[in-house]
C-alpha cells in the first residue's frame, strides 16, 4: 500500500514513524546519565504550562530591534557586567 504524500510504502512509513529521533535519544541518554532525576509527569508539565500562560508576552518588536543593533554593532555590550550576571546565576 502506498501512502498519499509518496510512493513510500505504509509499513515504511509507520517504520519510521516509530523509530527514536535524537529528541528520543538525547531524553533516554540523560535520564541514564542521572538516574536521580525523576522524568516529567503530567503535573509537572501541566505546572510549567501554567506558568508559561502567566508570563509575560514577548515583545517581539523589542526583540527585533535588539538583534538589528547587535547585528549592526550598535548595542553596547559591557563585558564586566556580563561576566558578573554570567557568574551570578552559576552561584544560584
Amino acid at each position: 500500500m502506498l501512502d498519499s504524500v509518496s510512493t513510500r510504502s505504509a509499513t515504511l512509513a509507520a517504520a519510521e514513524a516509530r523509530r527514536p529521533v535524537a529528541a528520543d535519544v538525547a531524553c533516554a541518554a540523560s535520564l541514564r546519565a542521572y538516574p536521580d532525576v525523576a522524568a516529567p509527569d503530567a503535573s509537572t508539565t501541566g505546572s510549567v504550562a501554567r506558568s508559561l500562560s502567566q508570563s509575560p508576552p514577548v515583545n517581539a518588536g523589542r526583540v527585533a530591534e535588539l538583534r538589528e543593533a547587535l547585528k549592526t554593532g550598535n548595542y553596547p555590550v559591557q563585558a564586566e557586567k556580563l561576566a558578573e550576571a554570567m557568574l551570578a546565576s552559576l552561584k544560584a
